[in-house]
């Protein structure tokens, strides 16, 4: 549930922050898996989509590796890690998103466990500070959980589109995710035969 959403989510994501650096090399999307990889010229990162967070499933992950995992913004998966918090902290390159899908604008939030560890200084402040941010993000309810996801594009999303279109004339980096580019072409495609249709119709008139 909400893999495929997540997944693609986290892909575009990652792409328009490095629309000004392009440090992405490559994206490997693993077929039947849960599993993304990205080349950046100095780096590589593991992204693992876990809708519900469980141990099980984190610690079957190498955690001596730049990784980023990729929920639901749900109370469960809140408490799960406040509860886990002494197992997400030992990697130093971990990130964590959490995404409230059904939501096209303020639908995330990401922390960075061990660098959370050190602003809050103490641990009481644990729960108190995760659950301040988390709160910023509209959670899912229990219905919306089981309530099949609808694909939707960010604001932002678009917004880097626009900015591609006018601004960016270099060429895009080269990834093996080419979903969102096919469909913007064959847009393009439609509104030119359209445009070539009214021309003709124009040119039909006068020439009665």
């Amino acid at each position: 549930m909400f893999i495929p959403e997540l997944k693609e989510w986290i892909i575009e994501r990652l792409k328009f922050k490095d629309v000004l650096l392009r440090k992405i090399k490559d994206i490997r999307v693993f077929d039947n898996s849960n599993s993304v990889e990205i080349d950046y010229s100095d780096k590589k990162v593991l992204i693992e989509i876990l809708p519900i967070l469980d141990l099980k499933s984190y610690e079957s992950i190498k955690t001596d590796r730049n990784l980023i995992l990729v929920c639901l913004n749900s109370k469960d998966n809140i408490d799960f890690l406040v509860a886990n918090w002494s197992n997400f902290i030992k990697n130093n390159s971990l990130n964590i998103y959490f995404i409230n899908p059904k939501l096209e604008i303020d639908n995330f939030w990401m922390v960075n466990p061990k660098i959370h560890e050190t602003v809050i200084e103490s641990s009481k402040y644990l729960e108190k500070s995760l659950k301040v941010i988390y709160s910023s993000v509209k959670k899912l309810t229990p219905k919306q959980l089981e309530s099949k996801p609808k694909t939707s594009k960010s604001v932002i999303e678009k917004k880097s589109n626009t900015k591609n279109a006018k601004k960016d004339t270099k060429p895009k980096n080269k990834t093996k995710i080419s979903k969102v580019t096919k469909k913007k072409a064959s847009s393009k495609k439609s509104t030119t035969v359209k445009t070539k249709s009214k021309k003709s119709k124009t040119s039909s008139k006068t020439k009665k």
